[in-house]
């Protein structure tokens, strides 16, 4: 039922408002009851509209209660808010003043119908015209209404929202089922009247008691944008889709939630905006894993020695190429760094070379990779170094302490041991137990241990052969042909032994030292670390002799 002032359409004075002249009322009742049965229609105007005698009746009755009179009198004195509870004027939004009167409980509930009936036309009125400014004025204003009548204010456009979010819901369930594809028409449509009459900058300015419903909103909005994501790819309808639900004016735990998605597929289509750009660089890199991979499974499976293998590496890419990738494009370089790792451990498990395993992490390391990758490297570096330091004089040379062992390239060297000695008169036996110890040595320490041997021998025969003909000729040249020429000369081949040996030894030891690989002579091997405890056992290079 539509309101109406009966103080205004009986013309009734509004000085005392305090009690009602009953006489008064009389007539005025008459004289607009004549009034009606004389128009032409049987209708009165009020405030632009026609009311019969039977829409005012109701209000006649209600005007003889004093306290009513008095609240329709305020009413007709408070002009703003009686145009509003009669016409729906929105004058009330921008000029409304506090009054005594609005703490009174019965003059709330007195126009509480009237006045929701008004707040919920004007709030659609402005919503529907999509008036972001007029939805503030009329939420601005807290409705005049007792509680049971909140929900009225509210209602139209609480309906609305509903409908639409139920719209989203359903469309993402359709996506789902794959009733609806991401390109659809029905999935434009609804975008298209999201971004129109459900914007963000129109909904955000509906007041606190639609915040579960805009709640609700932008999560439906979300929901459907992730799904139209993960179904289709359509990375620009689900980003259009997220962009509203992240400006809907929601909860903070709601809106994290929703920012976070966005961002998170925002940065997937960035980076596929960069992967298309820099694809030719991409497939490149790609080619490079694949053949670290196909390395690592030969390492694998032994199809090959762990050098000749990883001698390949080099061919394959350069780390400053791989540095030079844009940004974006990091997780190439943490896939390749990752890569080299797996195959530093595949070096260490298969063939245990820890010098290629720590050379590997150290190049994985050169990359300018993400900071959890890095982390994970360090880590890694770290297990290396101390298995490097636990089997130092074991896996790598220690001739050069550079390289890689080489199998076929091990010195073996005896040491022995008495176990028993025995006397019996002046026979004298001797029992020792021998072991073979395998010294670690590369390939090139092996070589140039061949060629400090061979050195030795030329120098120790060159040398003494020279020292045996000095000898000889001085010899003669002192002695003449007395009989000690024959001690002499054998004098000189002595000396020839020891000098050729000397001078040989020399030679050999210059060449090793000026190629960094120690020797292979007992005294030399002797600080092997593998000798310290056997000499404590009473292990010796000597063969015992009885």
């Amino acid at each position: 039922m539509d309101f109406i002032n009966p103080v205004e359409v009986l013309s009734l004075g509004t000085g005392n408002n305090a009690a009602i002249d009953t006489s008064a009322l009389k007539k005025a009742k008459r004289r607009v009851q004549a009034e009606i049965e004389l128009s032409d229609d049987g209708h009165l105007d009020y405030r632009g509209r026609k009311i019969t005698l039977s829409d005012c009746e109701p209000f006649f009755k209600e005007i003889e209660q004093n306290n009513l009179f008095t609240f329709y009198c305020f009413l007709a004195e408070t002009q703003d808010l009686n145009d509003f509870l009669a016409t729906g004027s929105p004058r009330i939004f921008s000029s409304f003043r506090q009054e005594s009167i609005y703490k009174d409980t019965d003059f709330v509930s007195f126009i509480s119908p009237y006045f929701a009936a008004q707040y919920d036309k004007a709030l659609l009125r402005a919503f529907a015209d999509k008036n972001a400014e007029e939805v503030a004025a009329v939420a601005s204003l807290t409705p005049l209404v007792s509680l049971s009548y909140l929900d009225a204010c509210y209602k139209s456009v609480f309906f609305q929202l509903k409908n639409h979010t139920t719209q989203l819901e359903e469309a993402t369930m359709k996506l789902k089922a794959d009733v609806y594809a991401p390109a659809s028409a029905p999935i434009a449509a609804l975008l298209a009247n999201s971004q129109a009459e459900f914007s963000p900058v129109l909904v955000n300015k509906l007041p606190g008691y639609f915040q579960n419903s805009l709640n609700t909103l932008a999560q439906a909005l979300r929901n459907l944008g992730v799904h139209l994501f993960n179904k289709g790819d359509e990375t620009t309808t689900s980003l259009q889709y997220l962009e509203l639900a992240v400006a809907v004016r929601a909860d903070e735990v709601v809106h994290e939630d929703i920012d976070k998605v966005y961002k998170q597929i925002t940065a997937i289509r960035d980076k596929r905006v960069e992967q298309e750009k820099y694809r030719p660089l991409i497939e490149r890199f790609n080619n490079v894993r694949k053949s670290l991979n196909d390395i690592n499974t030969k390492l694998n499976t032994n199809a090959g020695s762990t050098t000749e293998l990883l001698a390949r590496l080099d061919s394959l890419f350069s780390i400053e190429e791989l540095n030079a990738l844009p940004e974006s494009l990091i997780d190439v370089r943490d896939q390749i760094a990752i890569t080299l790792r797996n195959l530093s451990i595949s070096a260490w498990n298969n063939d245990n070379d820890i010098l290629w395993s720590a050379k590997l992490i150290n190049q994985a390391l050169t990359i300018h990779v993400s900071s959890d990758m890095r982390a994970t490297l360090q880590k890694e570096k770290g297990e290396i170094a101390a298995l490097e330091v636990k089997y130092k004089d074991i896996l790598s040379c220690w001739f050069c302490e550079d390289s890689m062992l080489d199998k076929d390239a091990t010195y073996k060297k005896e040491v022995y041991k008495v176990t028993h000695r025995s006397y019996s008169g002046r026979t004298r036996k001797v029992s020792y137990a021998i072991k073979e110890l395998s010294f670690p040595r590369c390939k090139h320490c092996k070589r140039t241990h061949f060629k400090g041997t061979m050195r030795y021998w030329l120098s120790f025969i060159g040398s003494g052969l020279l020292a045996l003909v000095i000898g000889v000729g001085l010899a003669q040249l002192i002695w003449g042909g007395s009989s000690d020429v024959e001690g002499a000369v054998w004098g000189a081949f002595a000396l020839a032994v020891v000098a050729g040996h000397l001078i040989g030894r020399l030679m050999e030891k210059k060449l090793l030292a000026s190629l960094g690989v120690k020797s292979k002579y007992t005294k030399t091997l002797s600080t092997h670390s593998m000798m310290e405890s056997l000499r404590k056992d009473e292990w010796s290079w000597s063969k015992p002799a009885a």
